[in-house]
């Protein structure tokens, strides 16, 4: 999978303890609009860090999310983590809290 727009270039992937880690501020694709007013980052946008993760540390594409809990907002300016707790649950930090949690369906 190649970068996607909603991963900043400068983004830090360690695949040995399954983490990517990226800063969004207010110019960040997709945050201004989803709320006027109330910049966030949309669900959408949430899947796709995950579904990036996912590829690079199993060289496959998921099949799909399940299990996916939006716990609290993702707003800017904030350092962002999204990380593999096992082969398929995630978890996404933001600003040292935890945001959304899930698993995704293996195309196995």
């Amino acid at each position: 999978m190649s970068l996607p727009c909603s991963i900043p270039a400068d983004y830090q992937l360690d695949l040995e303890k399954g983490e990517l880690n990226f800063n969004i501020g207010l110019d960040f694709p997709n945050i201004e609009d989803h709320f006027p007013g109330r910049p966030l980052a949309p669900a959408f946008v949430q899947l796709i860090w995950a579904q990036y993760l996912y590829s690079k540390l199993h060289k496959s594409e998921p099949k799909g999310f399940h299990s996916v809990k939006f716990k609290s907002p993702i707003t800017p300016p904030s350092k962002v983590r999204v990380l593999f707790k096992n082969a398929s649950s995630f978890e996404i930090h933001s600003a040292g809290k935890l945001s959304t949690t899930g698993k995704i369906k293996s195309a196995d």
